[in-house]
């Protein structure tokens, strides 16, 4: 008997510990929580698929690790990023599945309306320092005639975002400038931005909350970034993936104006095995 209960408990350990292997992680920036954990909870119920966050950057050093399977990025990889995974022996395959608008936000007391590319890339790189440069003849005077603004002050998402990346290769700079201010999630950028009326900064268009209508503005929405999953090669020749990956194609065109209505774009369409 006590061999039976022996079996049946060693059983049930190599049980758990298959199932554990089984499981699937993605891990990445924050806008998958939005897709992937209704996604998961709705249609790909009772499955071993998780979802984590904690930004791009992070998520790639975890595939790096080996403990996530698949990263969902706003960065797209460098060839520096390819070299550090094939040197590790790890092969991904790309697959682009949104388009996010970027909104660029000041405080509402800021009498500056809008920007330009240009504006913005010499701003983040540091040419600009001050909000009198920027604006028409008006604007700037406004500004030099208000005691309350001076210095600019910029804010970004922290290295762990993807953003981060995608918003330095928009602009065309090659790294922000050095008193940028850093943040790890865009609520954090909207409530600085709230309370300085000299800080800029971006935001994906879906976390733009209009919680801060009254506090905030938005002077520029220019920039797209894409949203990749970045799949390992082993997990992307699998049945299992085919699966998963048409599964969440038809869940996200079937709720395709849902997300548009929410400043998310479809282009995972456009792909086929």
């Amino acid at each position: 008997m006590k061999g039976f209960i022996l079996f049946i408990f060693l059983f049930f350990i190599i049980g758990c510990n298959n199932n554990e292997e089984k499981k699937i992680i993605i891990k990445g920036d924050g806008l998958g929580e939005i897709i992937f954990n209704d996604f998961l909870s709705t249609v790909w119920q009772g499955e071993f698929v998780e979802f984590k966050g904690g930004g791009a950057q992070s998520a790639l050093f975890s595939l790096i690790d080996k403990t996530v399977d698949i990263v969902f990025s706003f960065k797209e990889l460098s060839n520096e990023d390819y070299l550090l995974l094939n040197s590790k022996k790890i092969y991904v395959k790309v697959i682009p599945i949104i388009k996010v608008p970027l909104v660029f936000i000041v405080n509402i007391k800021n009498p500056t309306e809008q920007l330009s590319l240009i504006d913005l890339k010499n701003i983040f790189s540091g040419y600009y320092k001050y909000w009198w440069q920027l604006g028409d003849k008006k604007t700037r005077a406004l500004i030099r005639n208000n005691p309350v603004f001076g210095s600019i002050e910029y804010c970004s998402l922290d290295k762990r975002n993807g953003e981060y990346y995608s918003v330095r290769s928009e602009l065309g700079i090659a790294d922000f400038y050095l008193d940028v201010k850093f943040f790890p999630h865009s609520k954090a950028i909207q409530d600085y931005v709230k309370n300085s009326e000299n800080a800029i900064g971006y935001v994906p268009i879906p976390f733009f909350s209009s919680d801060y209508n009254t506090s905030i503005k938005i002077v520029n929405q220019d920039i797209e970034v894409k949203g990749y999953l970045i799949v390992k090669e082993s997990l992307y020749q699998t049945n299992f993936f085919y699966n998963f990956f048409q599964a969440l194609k038809s869940y996200l065109i079937e709720k395709k104006f849902y997300y548009l209505n929410k400043g998310i774009k479809l282009i995972i369409e456009d792909y086929n095995f």
